[in-house]
């Protein structure tokens, strides 16, 4: 079984796989909530703020028939809010930055 961080990692990495084949799927279906699945991409690749519940959930969508795949994704939508990668970027804007420098006697 390999490390917790490969895991985690191959797992952000289907989660994007699956969002992009979505993204790029151009079923009518999913045009209204092409926004929500493009929020979802960006903050998986530059944020990191979901847990690997929700990665999982996002990962399943391929899994399922479109109509129940949309059902879940206006599901995520509602429980995470409209905009709350937003918010997210605003907190993470509002917090310093520090550098730490250690020297070490020899």
């Amino acid at each position: 079984w390999p490390p917790s961080s490969v895991r985690e990692a191959s797992l952000e990495q289907r989660a994007l796989n699956v969002l992009g084949t979505l993204i790029n799927s151009n079923k009518e279906l999913f045009a209204p909530i092409l926004p929500f699945l493009r929020m979802l991409r960006e903050d998986i690749a530059d944020y990191g703020t979901l847990p690997d519940y929700t990665l999982r959930r996002v990962e399943k969508w391929t899994d399922k028939k479109d109509e129940e795949a949309l059902t879940e994704m206006i599901k995520l939508k509602l429980e995470l809010g409209e905009g709350y990668l937003e918010k997210e970027k605003a907190r993470i804007a509002n917090t310093q930055s520090e550098v730490i420098i250690a020297i070490e006697n020899q």
